[in-house]
């Protein structure tokens, strides 16, 4: 059981605690505001004045970035991964701007500056909003559910494979089969009784009684005799087992392929 003084030592603790956070954002936030006057003069002499007003976001990505980045570390980033990438990023970002500052504080007073400041001034500090870019689209592509959403899509993309397998196998059946075969006899006896029906009527055109239809339909009926008809139904049979076998073959090689172990 807590007394009265356990209370308001606690409470004088939480005091304190809210006081050295309002002060570490101060003083963290000043700190960012002087590196950003430095690194505004840095970055702007090489942006046009007509053109400062676009690239004004860029210039000062980098304190941007040094604001929200213990932000992200504390409310977003909680994957291994993802953290660790934002931690790297934030020591990447307070090294630049720390750079950015020593630099321009050089310039600014007329200091000597090391040798190293040329290489620094011309590859590093105009690619600086751009390494700030790459840091974020990091922390993004490394969000856990970005990587939920790709593990779904591949999932549907596997499915979608195997089903297209399934149903290459399935029309190897013995049912398939023969429903493709009574088809093309179908067709057959269509196709040669329409052709046939049609040369009669051009050789005989005084014929006196109409050629008998095909019941359903508006198609003449073959005038073919039975061994005429068979010969060609035969033939349709041939070809149909021919293309069979072909298919068969097919289907075996796709089958080994994509089962080599089998």
């Amino acid at each position: 059981m807590s007394n009265v003084g356990d209370v308001l030592s606690e409470s004088k603790n939480k005091a304190l605690k809210v006081l050295a956070i309002f002060a570490s954002i101060v003083v963290y936030v000043a700190g960012l505001l002087y590196a950003g006057v430095h690194n505004y003069t840095l970055m702007t002499k090489g942006v046009p004045d007509d053109l400062l007003i676009w690239a004004i976001l860029g210039v000062v990505s980098l304190e941007i970035s040094a604001l929200m980045l213990p932000i992200a570390l504390h409310w977003w980033t909680h994957s291994p991964l993802q953290r660790f990438a934002a931690f790297g990023f934030y020591l990447l970002d307070l090294g630049l701007l720390f750079f950015n500052v020593v630099t321009d504080y050089g310039m600014t007073a007329g200091m000597g500056l090391p040798a190293w400041s040329a290489l620094y001034l011309t590859y590093i500090v105009p690619a600086t909003p751009l390494l700030a870019a790459a840091g974020w689209s990091l922390i993004w592509l490394l969000d856990p559910s970005e990587r939920e959403r790709a593990m779904v899509e591949t999932l549907k993309a596997s499915t979608r494979e195997a089903l297209a397998s399934r149903i290459a196998v399935a029309a190897k059946e013995a049912d398939v089969n023969g429903l493709v075969e009574q088809a093309a006899i179908r067709m057959a006896f269509d196709i040669v009784g329409s052709t046939v029906s049609h040369a009669s009527r051009r050789a005989l055109p005084s014929a006196g009684a109409a050629p008998a239809l095909v019941e359903g339909t508006t198609r003449p009926a073959p005038a073919l005799d039975p061994q005429t008809l068979a010969v060609i139904v035969q033939a349709v049979k041939t070809e149909i087992q021919k293309d069979k076998t072909k298919s068969n073959g097919h289907h075996a090689e796709e089958a080994a392929r994509l089962n080599p172990t089998a």
